[in-house]
């Protein structure tokens, strides 16, 4: 008779104790019977969701060129603060042990009212991994009620598991390395006269393409950065290399009306995939005025993209050619004086812009080497001048960004040898 008694206020003891982690919403899963794990698949992206009664929906989440994520939706949460997650035994087993703790990502907003705790990368294919051997993540979070801090335990069932598990695995194999992230930030530079496509960027466009035929949406945008200041001919050269990666492009089956050489700001296209491409063509002859003592702001903005280019990727060093007219009232001395004048301030400039100071020399010619008639006003306008050279060493550069391109460094090691001769040009 006491052993049955002693039984009886066991069983009811479990029983209040249940009640009572009810009342208070201190441990939710989805019951046994309920338990159901979904699949979506697609070109460019998996997921695996399971919903949890008065909590939310959990969501594993695998997008391509991406790692895989996990996110417990909380749809009635809106003061956690802090949250981990380990993975432990099913709730009815009392063998297999508790996994460490492991951190939740983050804890952000999911609407108006709601919370969403993420975990990336190596802890979801951790908990991935336990659903698969039969084990429950266990999430711990903390939040903050009437000044007072409560502490909740939501189990995620491995319950069905197994029967959807084998087409989520089979989606994510068929998803391709590469993702959005991938063509993001991309630039571009040419040597002088390159049509040519550079190795990293004949490597991305097939991906490219092959991406957005998969998503079925987007397009691409080729832009120059210079273009408002670029002149005639360096336009002409950015015709040229446009023309050659939308016919890369077009070859890799995306569609032409998908491909533009200038950014519409009413176009509703997204993603947008802007690719910058920049050569030297345009940045060629600077002029200076006869009574010119300062650049104007169109001069310094064709420096800023010759700065540009030189140390994101030009590894040599720069010669500028100083060159003036043959006024009647100035003997070459003065002309000489002319010419440096005008040398050193773009020289000064260019420093102002981080060019390194042993990376650049100055050359004088004064009126010698003139391109024009100092005859006529038009003559002389022509001949006031400064042009620079880019003498091409084997030295690697030195700026922080050109790590970024070494892949196009090395399809112009074949030309190290030569010596690239470019000029800036813009109206004085």
């Amino acid at each position: 008779m006491k052993g049955r008694v002693g039984n009886w206020v066991k069983n009811l003891w479990w029983v209040l104790l249940l009640v009572a982690v009810h009342a208070w919403g201190g441990i939710y899963q989805t019951p046994l019977l309920e338990a159901r794990w979904h699949v979506s698949a697609a070109k460019l992206s998996c997921q695996l969701s399971h919903r949890i009664p008065y909590v939310g929906q959990a969501i594993f989440r695998h997008e391509a060129g991406e790692p895989l994520s996990f996110q417990l939706v909380l749809e009635n949460e809106n003061s956690v603060t802090d949250a981990s997650v380990r993975i432990g035994p099913a709730p009815w087993q009392h063998y297999g042990g508790v996994g460490r703790l492991l951190p939740v990502t983050a804890v952000d907003r999911q609407g108006l009212v709601g919370q969403r705790l993420s975990v990336q990368g190596q802890t979801a294919e951790t908990m991935l991994g336990g659903l698969v051997q039969g084990r429950f993540p266990n999430f711990i979070y903390h939040s903050h009620r009437n000044g007072l801090v409560d502490e909740t335990r939501i189990l995620v069932s491995s319950v069905g598991f197994h029967e959807v598990y084998d087409r989520f695995q089979s989606c994510r194999l068929k998803l391709p390395t590469f993702g959005l992230k991938d063509f993001q930030d991309l630039r571009f530079f040419f040597r002088e006269h390159q049509v040519g496509l550079p190795i990293r960027l004949n490597r991305i466009l097939p991906n490219l393409a092959a991406y957005l035929s998969m998503l079925g949406k987007g397009r691409v945008v080729v832009v120059d950065p210079a273009a408002r200041v670029n002149g005639k001919e360096g336009k002409q050269w950015f015709q040229k290399r446009w023309q050659k990666i939308r016919q890369v492009l077009i070859a890799h089956h995306l569609p032409s009306k998908r491909l533009v050489s200038v950014s519409q700001s009413h176009s509703k296209s997204k993603p947008e995939i802007k690719i910058e491409v920049m050569g030297p063509e345009g940045l060629r002859l600077y002029h200076y005025g006869r009574r010119q003592r300062v650049l104007t702001p169109r001069q310094k903005k064709r420096l800023y993209f010759l700065a540009r280019y030189v140390k994101e990727f030009f590894p040599g060093r720069l010669v500028l050619h100083g060159h003036s007219d043959a006024a009647r009232w100035r003997s070459e001395t003065q002309n000489r004086r002319l010419a440096k004048q005008w040398a050193e301030r773009i020289q000064e400039y260019l420093l102002k812009l981080g060019v390194e100071k042993e990376r650049i020399s100055i050359k004088v010619w004064g009126s010698r080497r003139r391109v024009a008639s100092n005859r006529s006003k038009a003559g002389q306008a022509q001949n006031r001048r400064v042009w620079v050279e880019f003498m091409e060493t084997s030295a690697a550069p030195t700026m922080t960004s050109q790590g970024r391109h070494d892949s196009l460094a090395n399809c112009c090691a074949s030309s190290q040898s030569s010596t690239l001769s470019t000029s800036i040009a813009a109206s004085g």
